[in-house]
């Protein structure tokens, strides 16, 4: 569950528990605040479980105080997804952003790709998959100020922690993800502000690849990182 949404929930309880002590002195039955609170917890609930966290990141959004700023992060985020995904080989399927339902994300956006037709060991893929994961924040970290960077990718981080949990030096894989996948986002930086400017107008997927393809950097497509398998040992 992300910070932001247990906050919510601690001051709501906080503010309902308050209003129940002060009952007394504004004539309010100490029920009001409780119900209030238990239909609140289960409002949420249910939207966690069925509707996948949508309404309450919307209402986090909204409360934020500035949609046109979340917005254009939850852009610049998942341009950062797609365009590592594509020069890593990925297969891109669907891309989703704030104002468009995300129904197999379940948050504000997101981005699909299929892994099915990948040629690479299990071990390569998980690497592979971990660089797209982290590829949201490290575009948040390269082409956001540091004002409007957000703690928006809880999810990316939980789902790429979950998934490198078993292997040697999991610190070390998430550390070097990260470096590939800002590697790549700065050699191809013509690209990705073109791959913005084409999902920022709804364009198909056919359509955003062919803006990053146009404008890729020839010699920056393949980044060459420095050997870190001792690391690991």
């Amino acid at each position: 569950m992300p910070e932001s949404s247990l906050s919510a929930i601690a001051i709501s309880i906080f503010l309902f528990t308050l209003t129940a002590l002060l009952g007394s002195v504004w004539q309010i039955s100490a029920w009001v605040p409780v119900t209030a609170a238990v239909m609140i917890l289960a409002s949420y609930g249910l939207d966690q479980g069925v509707g996948g966290g949508k309404l309450t990141a919307k209402l986090q959004n909204w409360l934020g105080g500035n949609p046109e700023v979340d917005n254009h992060r939850i852009l610049i985020h998942e341009a950062g997804h797609f365009l590592v995904a594509h020069l890593l080989g990925m297969r891109v399927l669907h891309y989703y952003l704030a104002d468009q339902p995300s129904p197999h994300v379940g948050m504000l956006g997101g981005v699909e790709v299929d892994l099915g037709a990948s040629q690479l060991n299990q071990l390569e893929l998980l690497r592979q998959c971990c660089t797209v994961w982290l590829a949201g924040l490290a575009a948040e970290q390269i082409f956001l100020p540091a004002t409007q960077a957000s703690p928006g990718s809880s999810q990316d981080l939980a789902q790429l922690q979950q998934a490198i949990a078993t292997l040697a030096n999991p610190a070390v894989e998430q550390r070097w993800a990260m470096i590939r996948a800002k590697s790549l986002l700065r050699s191809q930086r013509l690209a990705f502000e073109a791959l913005v400017l084409a999902m920022a107008a709804a364009a198909p997927v056919d359509q955003c690849i062919a803006a990053i393809d146009q404008h890729l950097v020839k010699d920056g497509v393949a980044v060459v990182l420095p050997n870190h398998s001792s690391d690991r040992d």
